[in-house]
């Protein structure tokens, strides 16, 4: 498995089998990648994730990954909850994601935002987190 699918799989795992992050989610965690479904059941948190190489014949790898927390409700309450349980289970987290190219990732806060919506009592929080590792099969010692 490529380095970034391994990221992914490893931090959908991480993110939704987090209890704490569940009570607040109402039992279950509901992560989409891109795009929830018109009728999922709120509150969800939708995930979008880039990567780019440093620089040429550089072994670095940096990119983001990012979170949406939807809600309907009529406050921004249980949005601003589960953007904090995902500021505290994620900035700083190293993984060691099994079978990718890469000994050690490392995730760290890098921005969030409020993001406009239209319809009323629909809230959204985006908070985005940066990936960075070096692979290990181009690392010298």
């Amino acid at each position: 498995m490529d380095t970034l699918g391994a990221v992914v799989d490893g931090l959908y795992t991480y993110i939704t089998t987090d209890g704490a992050l569940m009570a607040l989610m109402g039992g279950a965690v509901e992560l989409d990648f891109l795009f929830a479904p018109q009728d999922e059941t709120v509150p969800y948190l939708q995930c979008r994730v880039t990567a780019t190489a440093v620089g040429p014949g550089d072994p670095a790898v940096q990119g983001t990954y990012s979170l949406r927390i939807w809600d309907r409700a009529g406050t921004a309450t249980r949005v601003f909850n589960i953007r904090a349980r995902l500021m505290a289970i994620l900035d700083g987290y190293e993984m060691y994601p099994t079978g990718a190219d890469a000994a050690e990732v490392r995730i760290a806060w890098v921005a969030d935002q409020t993001l406009e919506e239209p319809v009323p009592d629909w809230w959204c929080e985006e908070v985005t987190f940066s990936i960075r590792y070096i692979r290990a099969g181009e690392a010298r010692p």
